[in-house]
């Protein structure tokens, strides 16, 4: 698949498809990631700010099935407690970096027990 920028506002692009199909959409949508070819080939730029936050996520067992997601609000940020399978969870813990590089070098039942 390729696309074919429009060069003026009165055009559409077109999208080579690999079957040699050509599409003329009405809305073209870039949700390519960060180096999104899209936003180049359109010169749409982007900005952005630290929240001063990282995401630590990690996979946990439970004891029994989980299926109801959990959030708790803490002076740091958020974690959540959210259902994969069985008795699987993810957990997302959202924490300014230096707590979140103190959880990482936590052994196991360290990270456990402050996670309780």
């Amino acid at each position: 698949m390729s696309i074919e920028p429009a060069t003026n506002p009165s055009e559409r692009p077109l999208v080579h498809l690999e079957d040699g199909t050509i599409i003329e959409p009405t809305l073209l949508i870039g949700s390519d990631g960060e180096k999104s070819k899209t936003r180049s080939d359109y010169k749409i730029g982007s900005w952005g700010y630290s929240y001063n936050q990282n995401g630590l996520v990690c996979t946990v067992e439970t004891v029994r099935p989980n299926e109801i997601a959990f959030q708790r609000f803490l002076r740091t940020g958020p974690v959540a407690l959210l259902p994969l399978w069985g008795n699987f969870s993810s957990i997302v813990w959202s924490c300014p970096p230096d707590v979140c590089k103190d959880l990482q070098d936590l052994t196991e039942s360290e990270f456990v027990e402050r996670l309780n």
